[in-house]
Parts: structure tokens; C-alpha cells; sequence
């Protein structure tokens, strides 16, 4: 992965797509839930129309308060 410059010609841009990370929780997460993008690095419980359209990001590896920053296993 790497930072994005505006108007250094790049069009592209390399990003992870499967690993551990430290993510805000934007709900009351319990481990082992699957989680969606709620904002920049915030996640939240995936409801059921994220499930089908397959916009899971990843599955808490931690029970979470709001706000509280956790560990979440991505696997795009």
C-alpha cells in the first residue's frame, strides 16, 4: 500500500487486500462479527443487504465499545 499524491500522474494505486488490522469501530461490535466500511478506517456490523451485495470487509477479531479501536481480519 501506499499514500496517494494529487497531480503526480499516477492512476493507479496499490492497496491491501488481506491481513490484520487496526480499525475504529463505529458500533458495539462482539468478536467474530462481520464488519462493513461505516467511514475513513470505521467500521460497523454488517447488516444482511451487506452480506448479499458482498460489501463485507472483513470479521472483528474482537468484542468492541463504539469508538474503540480493534483488530480486523480484511480477506477481499
Amino acid at each position: 500500500a501506499e499514500e496517494k499524491v494529487a497531480s503526480d500522474g499516477e492512476t493507479t494505486i496499490g492497496v491491501y487486500q488481506d491481513g490484520i488490522f487496526d480499525i475504529k469501530s463505529g458500533d458495539a461490535l462482539n468478536a467474530g462479527d462481520l464488519v462493513s466500511y461505516s467511514g475513513a478506517n470505521i467500521v460497523r456490523k454488517s447488516t444482511a443487504a451487506d452480506i448479499l451485495s458482498g460489501a463485507v470487509l472483513g470479521k472483528a477479531l474482537e468484542t468492541a465499545s463504539v469508538d474503540e479501536v480493534i483488530q480486523v481480519r480484511v480477506n477481499l
